[in-house]
Parts: C-alpha cells; structure tokens; sequence
C-alpha cells in the first residue's frame, strides 16, 4: 500500500482589513518527503500503556502532555462508567513525570460537581503549550494565568 498526502491547495491569510489572500499553493508532498517525516517520528522503543485507569469502570482519553521546569505533566479526563452510556460522565486530571514513562497521578483539575450547568461533563486541555518538534513543550502563561479550552455540561 503506497500512502500520499496531497497538500493543501491554496492557503488564505487575513490582511489588516479583513479580506483574505491567497498566500501559498502546493501540491502532492513526495515519497522522499513522507519517508522522511516517518523516519523523523519513528522509534525504536515500545513501551506500552503508560497511565492505565484503576479499573475496567473508568477509561482514560485526550492526553495533553507539557514541559514545566525539569518535569512533565499530562492533564487527561477519566469516564466514570462500565460503557458508554451508563456513567456519570468525565473528569480532568493531572499527572506528573520525570521520563515521559512512569506518571504520577497529582489528582482531578476538574471533578464532578454537585450543581450547575456542568456537574457531570468537565473537559479541560491547557493552552498556550509550545508544540515545536525538539522544542522545550513548556506552558505559557497570558496576564500571570495558565488557560485552558473547557468543555463541560450536564449529560
């Protein structure tokens, strides 16, 4: 099986007035290109599951994983409930490690709450996280605060 990705055909960008231009138009990315990419990501090393949930009750999903100092943090939500439909809902949590392999978890950023709009469904991924390849991952505070997307509800 031969995998291509094909480019985007042309990228907008917004000018000052509001108006968007053209900026960029590619095509197919080559061969070369993707073996490259794949090699680049690749690795030799497997693992396994490195945070697994306490039970078969609870299931672990949405990792964000970030650089503060000399350690890493992973914020991720755990479902409360046997399938999909017979839980309460799901809850952020934090987890500390050294390695990137062995995680400690910190305890819930975001627990179940008794009332409000939001008492069972309470999803947050930190923002402002730098995603370069081979860069420091750090966490960027806006005006001395950490942010975060939250997506919360009832059911």
């Amino acid at each position: 099986m031969t995998l291509m990705l094909l480019g985007l055909t042309t990228v907008f960008a917004a000018t000052p007035g509001g108006s968007q231009r053209a900026i960029a138009k590619t095509g197919p990315v080559s061969q070369q290109r993707m073996q490259a990419v794949y090699e680049a990501v690749s690795t030799p090393h497997k693992f396994g599951m490195v945070m697994v949930p306490a039970d078969n009750h609870h299931k672990m999903d949405c990792p964000t994983v970030f650089r503060e100092g000399d350690s890493w943090y992973m914020t991720y939500l755990v479902y409360d409930g046997k399938g999909g439909k017979d839980g309460r809902g799901y809850e952020t949590w934090l987890a500390k490690s050294d390695d990137l392999l062995h995680w400690t978890t910190l305890g819930r950023v975001l627990p179940f709450a008794d009332k409000g709009w939001d008492p069972h469904q309470r999803g947050g991924y930190p923002a402002l996280i730098d995603p370069t390849w081979g860069g420091g991952y750090g966490i960027k505070a806006y005006k001395n605060r950490y942010w975060m997307t939250y997506i919360g509800g009832d059911t």
